[in-house]
């Protein structure tokens, strides 16, 4: 998974919407079929960090997955703090490097 950088779902493609999704590796496609964009709509179109499964193809050196599940990345609390009602982690102590 990681974050969606783009979302395209064309006329032409028969209601299959194709992510263009960025991870620490780079740039990857994710293509949701009719059925499954269905059942998942409200997290793919509502959500910006995604987490994706399913099977990989590997087509002239681009990597695509064909989604069957997907949901929201969201990252862990650190133990010891909290977050505040905006979402801001509160009271995290700062990891400085010397």
């Amino acid at each position: 998974g990681g974050l969606v950088i783009c979302r395209q779902r064309p006329e032409t493609a028969g209601g299959v919407l194709f992510l263009t999704v960025e991870d620490e590796t780079g740039l990857f496609n994710a293509i949701v079929q009719p059925p499954v964009y269905e059942r998942l709509r409200r997290v793919l179109r509502g959500e910006g960090l995604l987490v994706l499964e399913g099977p990989l193809q590997l087509n002239d050196g681009t990597v695509h997955i064909m989604v069957r599940k997907a949901w929201p990345l969201r990252p862990e609390t650190p133990t010891g703090t909290t977050r505040s009602h905006t979402g801001e982690l509160v009271g995290v102590r700062s990891h400085d490097f010397r």
